[in-house]
C-alpha cells in the first residue's frame, strides 16, 4: 500500500514540536521513576527484613523494576512480602496481578487487580487502572473497551492522566473493530501529550497511536509514532514498550516497504529488547516472524536455528501463536511435496482469520496446495472463498498481492487456461507499483504458466525466474514451484485440460463438428474452436487430428469405442475415459 497522508498529529509539543522535559518527581505517578537513577536502586532488593519497609521499596522501585525487564526482582520481593502486608499495599497487589498474568494465570491477576483498586486513591489508583486496563487489552478481554470508558469519565481528570487512558483505549478499539473511535481517542492522547513528561508514559503513548495508525492505514504515522516510540523507550530502558515499537516498525517493513533485509533487523533487534524485558511472549513474536521471513527466504541455515530457539519457547506457545506458524509450516511442507498435508494444516483454520486480508490470503495458499495435491473440488472451493475476501480486502496491499499470485498458480495447476492469462495480466499491472520482489514473483508465475501450458515461445526460462526469487528472498516461495511436478509426459499434457476441454477432444474423436459440440454445451462454434486451439497448445499438437490422436495414446480415449476402432458390429457407445485414466469431477470448468 502507498503511504497514506498522515492523519495524526505527531508535532504534540507546545510549540508544535516534540520536546522532553526532565523528569520531575512532583508530576509523577506512583510506581514511576527518574530514567537517571542509579540502576541499583532498582535492582537490589532492600538489605531491612521489615515487611513495612519491603512494601515501600515496591511503592517506590516496583512498576520501574518490572517495566524494565527486572520482574525477577519484582517477584524475589513479592515473595518476601507477607499477605496481610501486601493486601493494605495496592501498588504490591498490582504487581502480584501483573506478574501472575505473565505466567498466564489469569483468574488470580483479575483477582489482585480489583482488590488493588478497591482500595487505591488518587494517583496510584490511576496508576493502576492503566496496569489493569493494558492487562485486559494484550488478553483481548471484550470488556476492555467498558472498562476504559468508565474511568476516562471519570470527573477530575486532568491531560496529564487522561493521554495514557485515551491511548490505551484507542488500542482497545482496534481490538473491537472501531477504527473511527480509535483514530479520534488515539489524536485526544496525542493533543494531551505536551502534559506529560515521562519517558516512559510517552513511550507507551506513541507506541500505542503507531498501532493505532497502523490498523487505520495510516503508514506514514504510524512509521514517525513508532520511531519516536522506541526512542523515548529506549531512554527510559523500557525495554517491553521498545520491543513492541520494533513490532510495528516490522510490521511496516514487510508490509508497506516489502524490505525482508530491514524487517529482519527490527526483529533481531525486536528478540533482544524482549529478553531483556524478560517477556518470552515478545521473543517468541518476533522469532515466529523471523521464521516466517527464513522460510519464504529458503534460507535453511536460519530455519534451522529458528527451530531450535522455537523449541525452547514452546511452552510459551498459545493455540493463536501456534497457528500463526502454519503457513510457513505448509510451506516447507510444499518443498518436500506434501502438498495433501500442507492443504491439511491451513484449510480448517482459513475463514477464523481476523480480517478479509488475512483471510484471502490463507484461502489463496489452501487453493494452490490443494491444486498442487490433485484435490480439484477443495482447490475450486478455496478460490471461490479468496475471491470473496479479496472483494472486501484492499487490492494494492502486500498480503492482497500475495492471495492474488497464489490463486494464480493454483488457476494455472487446474489448467483454469483462461482465468490464469487474466490472472497474470492483473499480477503485471499490480508489479509496476509493488516493487521488485514482487515483480520476480509475478515472472516466475508466468514461466510456470508457460512450462505448464507449453507455451514454448515465452522469452524466459523457469529456472532463470525462481534463481531470480532466490535473490529477492523469496526462495521458500521458489522451492515450492520447483516441487510441482511439471507435465512432460504425455499423461501429465493431458492433466492440463480442464474438464470442458476432455468432453470436447472427446466428442472431436466422434466426429462431430464445432457446431455440434457447440449446441451440445449451449456455446457458439467460435468458442469452442478457441477451445479447440487451446487443446492443441497444450497437448502440443498442431491441428485436432494430431490431438485426437495423442489423447487416444494417452489413455484418454478408448481406441476401441471410436468410429473404425470399434469391434465389428459393435454399438458406438459415448466416449469415456479408460479404467485407470485419472480421476474425473463431476464438475464443468466451462468458462
Amino acid at each position: 500500500m502507498l503511504p497514506l497522508p498522515p492523519r495524526y498529529p505527531v508535532t504534540v509539543g507546545g510549540n508544535g514540536a516534540v520536546t522532553g522535559r526532565r523528569y520531575d518527581r512532583s508530576m509523577a505517578g506512583p510506581g514511576t521513576q527518574a530514567p537517571d537513577e542509579p540502576a541499583s536502586a532498582i535492582t537490589a532488593l532492600p538489605a531491612a527484613a521489615d515487611p513495612g519497609l519491603v512494601a515501600s521499596w515496591l511503592d517506590l522501585h516496583g512498576f520501574r523494576a518490572f517495566d524494565s525487564g527486572h520482574v525477577g526482582v519484582v517477584r524475589a520481593t513479592l515473595a518476601s512480602v507477607p499477605n496481610d502486608v501486601l493486601a493494605k499495599n495496592p501498588a504490591a497487589l498490582t504487581l502480584k496481578a501483573m506478574v501472575a498474568s505473565l505466567d498466564g494465570r489469569f483468574d488470580l491477576a483479575d483477582v489482585w487487580f480489583e482488590m488493588a483498586l478497591g482500595d487505591a486513591m488518587g494517583d496510584t489508583r490511576r496508576e493502576i487502572v492503566v496496569r489493569f486496563g493494558l492487562d485486559l487489552v494484550r488478553r483481548s478481554r471484550s470488556d476492555a473497551v467498558a472498562f476504559l470508558c468508565t474511568e476516562i469519565e471519570r470527573p477530575g481528570l486532568d491531560e496529564a492522566s487522561s493521554a495514557p487512558l485515551a491511548a490505551l483505549l484507542a488500542t482497545a478499539y482496534v481490538g473491537a473493530h472501531r477504527l473511527d473511535d480509535a483514530r479520534r481517542a488515539a489524536r485526544k492522547a496525542l493533543r494531551a501529550l505536551h502534559a506529560v513528561h515521562d519517558d516512559g508514559v510517552r513511550a507507551r503513548i506513541f507506541h500505542q497511536a503507531s498501532f493505532v495508525a497502523l490498523n487505520d492505514g495510516d503508514m506514514t504515522s504510524a512509521f514517525d509514532l513508532a520511531q519516536m516510540a522506541l526512542e523515548h523507550a529506549e531512554r527510559a530502558q523500557l525495554y517491553d514498550v521498545a520491543a513492541r515499537a520494533l513490532s510495528v516498525l516490522h510490521n511496516l517493513s514487510v508490509g508497506v516497504q516489502d524490505d525482508p533485509a530491514a524487517a529482519r533487523a527490527y526483529l533481531v533487534r525486536m528478540t533482544d529488547c524482549a529478553r531483556k524485558a524478560s517477556n518470552p511472549a515478545l521473543a517468541l513474536y518476533a522469532i515466529m516472524n523471523l521464521y516466517e521471513l527464513d522460510v519464504d527466504a529458503g534460507n535453511l541455515d536460519g530455519i534451522e536455528i529458528l527451530d531450535s530457539e522455537l523449541a525452547q519457547l514452546r511452552i510459551f506457545l498459545t493455540p493463536m501463536a501456534s497457528e500463526s506458524l502454519l503457513p510457513a509450516q505448509a510451506l516447507r511442507a510444499a518443498w518436500e511435496g506434501r502438498f495433501e498435508h500442507a492443504h491439511s494444516l491451513l484449510s480448517p483454520s482459513a475463514e477464523q482469520q481476523f480480517d478479509e486480508d488475512r483471510r484471502a490470503v490463507r484461502w489463496a495458499e489452501v487453493a494452490a496446495y490443494a491444486a498442487a495435491a490433485g484435490m480439484r473440488t477443495e482447490s475450486t472451493r478455496a478460490i471461490g472463498k479468496c475471491r470473496a475476501a479479496l472483494r472486501k480486502a484492499h487490492a494494492s496491499d502486500r498480503s492482497s498481492l500475495r492471495a492474488q499470485a497464489f490463486l494464480t498458480i493454483a488457476e494455472i495447476l487446474l489448467a483454469h487456461d483462461g482465468r490464469a492469462r487474466t490472472a497474470i495480466a492483473g499480477l503485471r499491472v499490480a508489479a509496476r507499483r509493488a516493487g521488485p520482489r514482487f515483480f520476480a514473483l509475478v515472472e516466475a508465475i508466468r514461466a510456470l504458466y508457460a512450462r505448464w501450458s507449453g507455451r514454448s515461445e515465452e522469452p524466459f526460462s523457469l529456472p532463470n525466474a525462481l534463481e531470480r526469487l532466490e535473490r529477492v528472498e523469496l526462495g521458500g516461495i521458489a522451492r515450492f514451484i520447483e516441487a510441482l511436478s511439471l507435465p512432460t509426459s504425455p499423461q501429465g499434457r493431458v492433466s492440463l485440460l480442464s474438464e470442458l476441454e476432455k468432453s470436447i477432444i472427446r466428442r472431436i474423436a466422434t466426429g462431430e463438428t464445432s457446431k455440434e459440440i457447440a449446441a451440445e454445451f449451449d456455446r457458439s462454434a467460435q468458442t469452442i474452436d478457441v477451445h479447440v486451439r487451446t487443446i492443441c497448445r497444450k497437448l502440443g499438437c498442431s491441428g485436432r487430428r494430431r490431438a485426437v490422436g495423442f489423447a487416444i495414446r494417452s489413455g484418454l480415449i478408448d481406441e476401441r469405442r471410436q468410429p473404425g476402432g470399434r469391434s465389428a458390429g459393435g454399438p458406438l457407445a459415448g466416449p469415456y475415459p479408460i479404467a485407470g485414466s485419472a480421476r474425473i469431477e463431476a464438475i464443468s470448468y466451462a468458462r
